[in-house]
């Protein structure tokens, strides 16, 4: 039986289990479908590839505070997966966590702070955060002029790598690194200080593809559907093995369940482990 996979974030992707029509979550780390929702379930709606991982300990939580003037607002804070409270809440929004530190927004403006909330990095305004911290960096973008470029910026903000058209991390602790030459792209894999760690490269002649890279992750098939033998438990077949994310990762969902839209988080083995509703 063939199923039609969709990739959602990383080695997480959903599919729909046919003739039933059923939705699932497919790791392909393990190769194997780890969560299947039934159909009193139904509608079930999955989010937009805007997933974010968590760390399975510390998540963020949310509550309603009140400014010296009484007007309410929606903040969140950290807190441990057993309901110990770490930190108030005092940020906007929460994209997820890397190496013990968790990319949040405060003020519309990106920090990273600790498991106890503490600011740990206010990057520069002058540039875009694009990842949670990478084996000792992460990556921004910029432009110059019309020209958007990205780069590896480390703990102390500093910049530590060249202009690049594109950087994506890897599942070894490296990142991707895209150079345009006359309407090529050229992938190489990079360390963390800027170093090429493989000395194989590949090239994108459609420079048009550069744009859905950018937008998911994924290289050299950007119509984002795949297809895998899920019935006969065959593993994942990757177009490009370099942009497996790093191993370990939790995946956050999106869904609506009896006409109530909630986010879920969930580990390799289908397990939730964190759950609230969206407001």
């Amino acid at each position: 039986m063939l199923a039609l996979l969709k990739q959602i974030h990383g080695e997480w992707f959903t599919g729909t289990d046919y003739p039933g029509n059923l939705p699932y979550l497919y790791n392909a780390k393990t190769g194997k479908i780890t969560k299947k929702f039934p159909d009193a379930d139904h509608p079930f709606y999955l989010a937009e590839r805007t997933t974010k991982t968590f760390d399975p300990y510390y998540l963020p939580y949310g509550e309603m505070v009140k400014d010296a003037k009484g007007n309410e607002y929606y903040k969140m804070g950290m807190r441990t997966i057993h309901g110990k409270i770490l930190s108030k809440p005092f940020f906007d929004e929460y994209f997820g966590y890397g190496e013990g530190w968790h990319r949040v927004k405060i003020n519309g403006q990106t920090h990273f702070i600790s498991n106890e909330g503490k600011i740990m990095l206010k990057p520069s305004r002058n540039y875009k955060v694009e990842s949670n911290m990478h084996s000792g960096a992460f990556i921004v973008s910029g432009k110059l002029g019309n020209e958007e470029f990205y780069v590896l910026m480390n703990k102390k903000g500093l910049i530590v790598s060249k202009k690049y058209a594109f950087i994506h991390p890897t599942s070894d602790g490296h990142f991707l690194a895209v150079t345009k030459t006359n309407k090529q792209y050229t992938f190489t894999k990079i360390n963390a200080a800027d170093k090429v760690v493989s000395p194989q490269q590949y090239v994108l002649n459609k420079p048009e593809q550069i744009k859905e890279l950018k937008q998911t992750g994924q290289l050299f098939h950007t119509d984002t559907q795949v297809i895998a033998n899920t019935a006969n438990n065959q593993s994942f077949n990757f177009p490009h093995q370099l942009l497996i994310t790093p191993t370990n990762e939790t995946v956050a969902i999106e869904y609506t369940i009896s006409g109530t839209k909630k986010i879920g988080v969930y580990t390799h083995d289908g397990k939730l482990i964190y759950e609230e509703i969206i407001k």
